[in-house]
């Protein structure tokens, strides 16, 4: 299941009444107070991962940020295992790029579409774990 599933399935039970959004925060028992938009500020954390879209931890922003963080610089992006919401890991791209299996196996493997192994096969992501060159060796 994807992320963007994951919430709309968390986003679904709480309309329907499946599931309740708690009124303090799991880890430091922030209450939970309308942001100004009206929107609540407990959020839910997957941390059992997406495969499993209700088992989820009510957290706080803070808490939530703690778990998945943000870019060290907000809007600056955050690439490879330095971004919080990364799937693959570099042990992982590492795998990719030298695995004979098809596009497809490999992102249900990973949990990932098919582009995403294709642009991490042509170099287009995760450069930073990009084999090293043998030339001139």
């Amino acid at each position: 299941m994807t992320q963007q599933a994951a919430y709309r399935a968390v986003r679904t039970a709480i309309e329907s009444g499946m599931l309740r959004r708690a009124e303090y925060c799991a880890r430091c028992g922030a209450r939970n107070t309308p942001a100004s938009d009206g929107r609540s500020t407990i959020q839910a954390h997957h941390y059992a991962g997406y495969d499993n879209p209700l088992l989820v931890e009510w957290l706080c922003p803070s808490c939530h940020r703690a778990e998945t963080p943000l870019p060290a610089v907000l809007g600056s992006p955050a690439f490879g295992e330095a971004n919080g919401q990364a799937k693959l890991t570099t042990e992982a791209v590492m795998d990719i790029r030298s695995s004979d299996l098809g596009c497809r196996r490999l992102g249900r493997k990973y949990g990932v579409d098919k582009r995403t192994i294709q642009r991490v096969r042509n170099g287009v992501q995760w450069l930073a774990a990009a084999p090293q060159s043998t030339e001139g060796k």
